[in-house]
C-alpha cells in the first residue's frame, strides 16, 4: 500500500447540515443492511475481535431507532458537535498502535506516571513488549495510545501515553489496563482477564466512554481487505460531560471540550444510504485508482451496516475516528486523507440514531463468522 494511498485514505471530509425526518422505530434500517445469509467477505486469516453479541459487532439492521423526537435531538447534537457534520478520517490525534504478542514476546516492567489510578496497572507490573516494536511518538496533545494483543491467550492490554523503553529497560506510559471480565479498572486485579477474541462486554478505564480500546478500532488488515465488519468509533468535538449510554460505562467529565448540548458518549449513529449511493460517493472522489477506493468503500459500508458509537472527545470541530496506525511489523498508515465533500453535501440528511445497547432485542447478534 503506497504512502500516498494511506494519506488519502484517512482524511475524509464531509459536510452534513440537515436533520432527516424521523421514521418509525419499527421500520427496517438502511437501504441495504447486512444479509444474515451473505457469504463472509473477510480475507483469509482475518479474525474479527470480540463475540457475536458485542454491541459493536451487531449490525444495525433489525435494531430499533430512537423515537422520532429523541432521534432528531441526537442527530442535531451530532451535527452541532462536529461543525455541522464534518467528518475527518485519520487526523494525527486519532492514530493508535496495535501490537501482536506471542508466547516468546518479552515482558517488561512499566512506569505509570500520570493518574495510574485511572487504570488497573501500576509501576512495576509487567506487560508484553518487544524492544523491536516501533513506537508512535506523536505530538504531546495526542493520546499515544497502544493496544497489545496476546495472540495465544487472548489477553488485551490498553496503554495510554506510551513513550517507549527507557535506559533501564522499563516501558514509560501514563497509565494502563489489562482488560478484565469485571468491566472495571480495579487495582489490584482480581477479575479474570477478558479474551479479545470472544469477550462481549465493556471495560471501564482508559477510553473516555469506558469501552476497551480495541473495540471498534479499524485495523490496517480491515482497510486492506476492504471489509470492516463492525461499528467504528466516533470522536466528536465535545461530548456530554456527564451523560453516557450503553455500551459506554463512564462519562468523560474532564474533557475540556465537553458541552452538555453534545451527544452522550455511547450514542450509536449510522448512515442510511444504499449500495448505489456508496458507489456514487466512492467514484466522486478525486482519485480513481482501485486501491484508493477499497478502503473508502469499506468505511462507508461500515457506517451504513454497523454505524458508529461516540467514544471520545476530539480537539477539532469534526467527527473523527480511531485507526490502527502502527503495527507490530512497522508503520501502517501515515496521516492520509480522502475528500468527497460534494457528495455528502447532497446527502446531508442521512444520519440516524439507534437506541442504547441495553435496549437491543434479546436475540440481537451478528451472523458474521470471520475467522471463527
Amino acid at each position: 500500500m503506497s504512502r500516498e494511498f494511506c494519506r488519502l485514505l484517512l482524511r475524509l471530509s464531509v459536510i452534513a447540515v440537515a436533520v432527516s425526518a424521523p421514521i418509525a422505530a419499527s421500520q427496517a434500517l438502511g437501504s441495504a443492511g447486512v444479509d444474515p445469509g451473505a457469504k463472509p467477505r473477510c480475507a483469509e486469516g482475518y479474525v474479527r475481535a470480540y463475540g457475536s453479541r458485542a454491541p459493536w459487532n451487531i449490525p444495525v439492521k433489525g435494531l430499533p431507532l430512537e423515537d422520532p423526537e429523541t432521534e432528531a435531538d441526537l442527530v442535531r447534537a451530532l451535527l452541532a458537535a462536529s461543525g455541522n457534520g464534518a467528518l475527518a478520517i485519520g487526523t494525527i490525534q486519532s492514530n493508535l498502535a496495535v501490537y501482536r504478542a506471542t508466547a516468546d514476546t518479552p515482558r517488561v516492567e512499566i512506569i505509570a506516571d500520570n493518574h495510574p489510578e485511572w487504570g488497573n496497572l501500576r509501576s512495576g507490573q509487567r506487560v508484553p513488549w518487544d524492544p523491536r516494536w516501533p513506537v508512535w511518538l506523536g505530538p504531546a496533545r495526542t493520546d499515544r495510545g497502544a493496544v497489545v494483543l496476546e495472540m495465544d491467550t487472548g489477553r488485551e492490554w490498553n496503554l495510554n501515553g506510551v513513550r517507549g523503553l527507557q535506559a533501564d529497560g522499563r516501558l514509560l506510559v501514563r497509565r494502563g489496563n489489562l482488560v478484565v471480565t469485571s468491566g472495571r479498572a480495579h487495582h489490584p486485579i482480581t477479575a479474570p482477564p477478558a479474551d479479545w477474541r470472544t469477550y462481549e462486554g465493556s471495560m471501564r478505564g482508559l477510553r473516555a466512554c469506558g469501552i476497551q480500546t480495541f473495540a471498534m478500532l479499524t485495523t490496517a488488515e480491515e482497510w486492506r481487505q476492504g471489509y470492516i465488519p463492525h461499528a467504528v468509533p466516533l470522536l466528536v468535538h465535545g461530548g456530554h460531560p456527564r451523560a453516557y449510554r450503553a455500551p459506554a460505562t463512564s462519562p468523560h467529565g474532564n474533557n475540556r471540550w465537553s458541552n452538555a448540548a453534545f451527544p452522550p458518549l455511547g450514542t450509536r449513529y449510522f448512515l442510511d444510504i444504499s449500495d448505489a449511493e456508496i458507489e456514487a460517493a466512492v467514484h466522486s472522489s478525486r482519485k480513481n485508482e482501485q486501491e484508493y477506493l477499497v478502503g473508502l468503500r469499506a468505511f462507508l459500508v461500515a457506517l451504513r451496516d454497523y454505524g458508529g458509537f461516540v467514544c471520545d472527545g476530539n480537539a477539532s470541530k469534526h467527527i473523527g475516528t480511531w485507526i490502527e496506525t502502527v503495527t507490530t511489523a512497522g508503520w501502517s498508515f501515515s496521516n492520509p486523507g480522502y475528500d468527497i465533500s460534494p457528495w455528502f453535501k447532497r446527502h446531508n440528511d442521512r444520519w440516524r440514531a439507534i437506541v442504547a445497547s441495553d435496549r437491543y432485542p434479546a436475540k440481537a447478534r451478528s451472523s458474521e463468522v470471520c475467522g471463527r
